[in-house]
């Protein structure tokens, strides 16, 4: 495997697989490619998922989605964020494309069951530990009427190096 993607996996990200779903009344469609990654090699993929009900339309449930690199094989949507983010030196310097993709993988990582967005303004800090810390605002949609709530400020933890990704204590 060459590059980028070579020194991630060798970081200690593994080959991953789309989980069996808990309920097995959920029903997934065929993953559908979104487009490439900004790490070689790599694209990324969407996996629509639908609660058939009786009598009533299905509900719809968040996606999830993941990587699928050239000699396809899976990888989990953390890896390739993480790839990205070692790509483009983020615990470093960290530029704004990789807030933004941060931002827009993010929710879809490390809240996958729940509708939520992350938004600007977004800063980062880095931490004693050389980790990079990026603080932004959080909205999630409530409630059968999916009404999305007021933001509310979290942060999230990348490690220096690029190992892991996670919610910053008291988030």
């Amino acid at each position: 495997m060459p590059g980028v993607l070579a020194e991630a996996l060798d970081a200690g990200a593994s080959t991953w697989s789309l989980a069996p779903e808990s309920d097995p009344m959920i029903v997934r469609f065929a993953p559908v490619d979104i487009g490439s990654a900004s790490c070689a090699g790599l694209r990324v993929l969407r996996v629509d998922r639908r609660r058939p009900r009786t009598g009533a339309p299905p509900i719809d449930l968040p996606a999830r989605f993941f990587g699928r690199d050239e000699y396809g094989r899976d990888h989990a949507l953390s890896d390739v964020l993480l790839c990205e983010l070692r790509a483009g030196h983020f615990a470093i310097k960290p530029r704004p494309e990789g807030i933004f993709l941060l931002l827009w993988r993010g929710p879809a990582i490390l809240r996958p069951d729940a509708l939520c967005e992350w938004r600007e303004p977004a800063e980062t800090e880095v931490l004693a530990s050389g980790d990079r810390r990026v603080h932004f605002d959080e909205r999630c949609r409530e409630g059968s009427a999916g009404v999305l709530s007021s933001p509310r400020r979290m942060a999230v933890d990348v490690a220096g190096d690029y190992t892991s990704i996670a919610f910053a204590p008291g988030s």
